[in-house]
């Protein structure tokens, strides 16, 4: 009797020990389960962040683009642009008695000339 008790408790606690790494087993299964879906979750967020950081230097460097076309101004005139002046005073430049008093101011009567 004793030897069949004691083959009972063996096998017993081999059963326990089984059923234990079974459960062992499917916790480490489990576990890997988790860890690789919270892995994956955090590379999806990353990926989504990235890509949407990408996209704001994306509109960023368009909206800067257009705003140097914008600024760059090369001027293009017509001749309607200036035909106001001319109606207003016909002809260029000084008139002769401007011309006469700025001479008169400068002292242009003097004769500068060395003689020998």
């Amino acid at each position: 009797m004793d030897a069949e008790r004691k083959k009972r408790k063996l096998e017993n606690e081999e059963e326990k020990d089984k059923e234990a790494a079974e459960g062992e087993e499917a916790d480490d299964e489990n576990m890997e389960k988790f860890f690789a879906l919270i892995r994956s979750a955090k590379e999806l967020r990353d990926h989504l962040l990235t890509k949407e950081k990408e996209k704001e230097t994306e509109k960023d460097k368009n909206k800067m683009d257009k705003e140097k076309v914008s600024m760059v101004w090369t001027p293009s005139f017509q001749p309607e642009d200036f035909m106001e002046d001319v109606k207003e005073n016909p002809q260029a430049g000084p008139s002769k008695k401007e011309a006469e008093e700025t001479k008169e101011e400068r002292g242009d009567d003097l004769d500068l000339n060395l003689s020998l």
